[in-house]
């Protein structure tokens, strides 16, 4: 019985690999990369590896804001709790942002750098 089961998933497979060729003739082209085709196969990849990275970086980023922010909160409920001062979350969000600053100002740098 699960031979047959198998050989009825392989040949209903090979019937929609025969169909597959009509049903994707209406999908859309992907889009160029921001700095266009390039003359050639290793321009293009460079071209699409160059948005990769900016994601990339811009992903890197977020997740610094987010590493921040959490790091606040704690602090701030610390605070709540009389654990630590109101000196010591001005301090942790000051630097907290100065940090943002330097990351994404270096980001930049890198993406003008590529």
């Amino acid at each position: 019985m699960n031979s047959f089961i198998n050989r009825l998933v392989i040949t209903l497979a090979a019937l929609m690999t025969m169909i597959s060729p009509q049903a994707n003739a209406a999908l859309p082209r992907p889009d160029t990369p921001t700095r266009g085709q390039g003359t050639g196969l290793l321009q293009l990849i460079q071209n699409y590896l160059f948005d990769g990275l900016t994601l990339f970086g811009l992903a890197l980023a977020a997740v610094c804001f987010i590493i921040v922010a959490v790091n606040a909160l704690k602090k701030f409920h610390e605070v709540t709790d009389k654990k630590a001062t109101w000196t010591d979350f001005f301090t942790l969000v000051g630097v907290g942002a100065v940090l943002l600053i330097i990351v994404i100002w270096l980001i930049n740098k890198a993406v003008e750098i590529l």
